[in-house]
């Protein structure tokens, strides 16, 4: 026996409720809805929805893909209090204050890395720079001289001037796990690092932050 359809001229407006329609209805072509869709439950599509308005609410869940490239997270240290100190010899020395800890969402994930130091060197000839992850010296460029590894460096001033360097590099930890990324300097004279608006020793600056900053990125 044939089924007959029931024209849809003779369907008043609002008549079918949701209780005659299916518990698992399928819809094999284009749903176009010109008013609100409401779903109390969980709403699953397995093609991609576009979607030529705005989302006005709502949070998305930690199980969400996002595109190549989208930056996840950011971690930010500003260092803002004057420090000076003489290095008791020739190694690699923390900054202290100027790290930040980062936790990557999946280890194919990268990790943008950016750098500013601000002070400046006194009784040497340069003050040499690195990133450190963790223990690991990342970011690096191979050198001529005893210091093999650097990201940056600031140079001696003779007229107590306030100078700065910045770098910035992508890093692939290939790690799901907690990770501190620091910049370590390297002299054998005098430094000062980030006068901000202290005045002493004949200093006289104006405002200057060092800062590291991490971002995740999407692989």
């Amino acid at each position: 026996m044939a089924t007959e359809q029931i024209p849809t001229s003779i369907i008043a407006d609002d008549a079918v409720t949701g209780a005659k329609i299916e518990n698992n209805p399928t819809v094999a072509g284009n749903l176009t809805v010109s008013g609100t869709t409401t779903a109390t439950g969980a709403f699953t599509a397995s093609g991609g929805i576009a979607n030529a308005g705005t989302i006005t609410a709502g949070t998305l869940g930690s199980s969400v893909g996002f595109p190549t490239g989208h930056v996840l997270q950011v971690k930010n240290t500003l260092m803002g209090d004057r420090l000076n100190f003489t290095p008791t010899s020739q190694t690699w020395t923390d900054i202290a204050g100027l790290s930040v800890q980062i936790t990557p969402s999946s280890s194919s994930n990268k990790i943008m890395v950016m750098a500013t130091v601000q002070g400046s060197c006194i009784q040497a000839s340069a003050c040499f720079l690195r990133t450190m992850r963790d223990s690991t010296a990342v970011g690096i460029a191979n050198t001529s001289s005893a210091r093999s590894t650097v990201s940056g460096a600031l140079k001696e001033v003779t007229a107590y001037d306030i100078q700065g360097t910045s770098w910035n590099f992508i890093d692939s930890p290939s790690s799901t796990s907690a990770l501190t990324y620091k910049v370590q300097i390297y002299s054998n004279g005098f430094v000062v690092i980030n006068t901000g608006t202290t005045t002493a020793d004949n200093w006289s600056v104006g405002v200057t932050v060092s800062s590291i900053t991490v971002m995740e990125i999407k692989a």
